[in-house]
């Protein structure tokens, strides 16, 4: 019996050309990783309500993981946690501090600079 594939997605915070490169990515790490299969989720709008729909469309979905790049990353430690408790994790890219986020993956942000 084959093994079940993880869902894992990568929600973008605008529709930038960078996210090019997040996509190659995603999708070699999905081929590397055979029990994985991968989505990167580009949001059309750039906006908070965009990135929530987005996100709730994958919870339902039944995604094993999530990373997120926050458009407002202040404001939406509520959808965050929502999928940390729904065993999603919660990965960001931008600094949640109020979140239940399992982990930050990004730069140290200096302010001032």
């Amino acid at each position: 019996m084959a093994e079940a594939k993880h869902k894992l997605a990568f929600v973008t915070n605008n529709a930038s050309d960078f996210w090019t490169i997040a996509r190659k990515g995603t999708e070699k790490a999905a081929k590397e990783i055979l029990t994985s299969k991968s989505n990167l989720a580009i949001t059309s709008d750039g906006t908070a309500a965009e990135q929530q729909r987005v996100v709730d469309d994958l919870l339902a979905k039944g995604i094993n993981g999530i990373a997120i790049s926050p458009v407002d990353p202040a404001n939406q430690s509520p959808m965050l946690n929502t999928a940390a408790a729904q065993g999603s994790g919660g990965y960001t890219g931008q600094r949640c501090t109020k979140s239940d986020r399992t982990c930050y993956i990004g730069t140290g942000q200096r302010r001032g600079r």
